[in-house]
């Protein structure tokens, strides 16, 4: 863990220090530095993290929706190899008609990252 600090306090002080080696700015106008571009690049991780979740979701509920009606049982979560949803079927069919479709999950999904 002390590696990982001093990486984080070292860091700022070699992107803004000046051509002398001398360190100009305060450690707190540097840390605020590195704090804002954390914050600018943070949004951009997270979309990729929903997206890539996405695409995971949809992939498995494809191969898991082995009559293809596009509603996926209980029965075809298990089988699917989709354990978070067959163990939670009861709380995400919501409606309690004995399925779960993708937008319902899809729907779950984007609850989750929001």
């Amino acid at each position: 863990m002390n590696g990982v600090c001093t990486i984080v306090l070292w860091l700022p002080s070699r992107l803004f220090s000046d051509q002398s080696g001398d360190y100009p700015m305060k450690l707190v106008t540097k840390l605020a530095w590195f704090a804002a571009a954390a914050l600018i690049l943070a949004p951009a991780a997270h979309a990729n993290t929903y997206e890539d979740r996405l695409a995971e979701l949809r992939s498995k509920f494809k191969a898991s929706d082995k009559n293809k009606d596009g509603k996926l049982t209980l029965q075809e979560a298990k089988e699917g190899g989709m354990s978070r949803i067959a163990a939670n079927f009861s709380r995400v069919d919501a409606d309690n008609d004995g399925y779960v479709t993708l937008a319902q999950l899809e729907a779950q999904l984007a609850a989750r990252f929001k």
